[in-house]
């Protein structure tokens, strides 16, 4: 939903309906979706309330909006990348790690790859450097969201291999411990 906020309005600021208009809809999607997240946070009792669901977008927007407008479209390419970066690295991490993905839908990600080549693709007959940043670092993100998917799918890919070599800082590797010199020897 940051996201979303931070394009709508520098949609909105560069005169470009076409980045403003579906980053408003999908500013609106995004915001319908944590309403149903907090209702069935609510049922279990974990539910923080929409207020504090809806702050960290909405700050993480205002802040974007602002290097925008006072710093540049270079800085807020860098500021609207990192959300967009952060939640497309969950999700590539729930991919790689969830033993069950078979909610998760192979239109929608690829969706995500083409509307980020579309951007792209705009991006640069505009001359639009923010729209070429951004897209284009995202095209590779959300490329591997779909190209681990697609492996999962196909059983090339699985998690307790990704689970071994991603969990290596939490791994505890078996060490003896010489009494005489109170020290650990491999």
């Amino acid at each position: 939903m940051a996201s979303n906020l931070s394009w709508t309005a520098y949609g909105v600021i560069t005169g470009h309906a076409n980045l403003w208009l579906p980053s408003l809809l999908l500013t609106t999607s995004a915001a319908w979706m944590l309403i149903m997240i907090n209702r069935d946070l609510r049922k279990d009792g974990s539910s923080t309330g929409l207020p504090r669901t809806y702050a960290l977008p909405i700050i993480v927007g205002a802040v974007t909006v602002m290097v925008a407008v006072t710093v540049g479209p270079l800085a807020f390419s860098a500021a609207v990348f990192v959300p967009a970066a952060i939640s497309q690295l969950m999700q590539l991490r729930s991919l790689l790690t969830e033993p069950d993905i078979s909610a998760v839908s192979s239109v929608f990600l690829a969706m995500g790859v083409l509307c980020q080549l579309l951007w792209f693709s705009w991006g640069t007959l505009a001359h639009d450097l923010s729209n070429e940043l951004v897209a284009g670092s995202l095209i590779l993100l959300s490329g591997a969201n779909l190209a681990c998917y697609l492996l999962r799918r196909l059983g090339l890919l699985r998690p307790a291999r990704i689970d071994s070599l991603a969990g290596t800082e939490y791994a505890v590797v078996p060490v003896r411990v010489d009494d005489q010199r109170r020290h650990p020897t491999a």
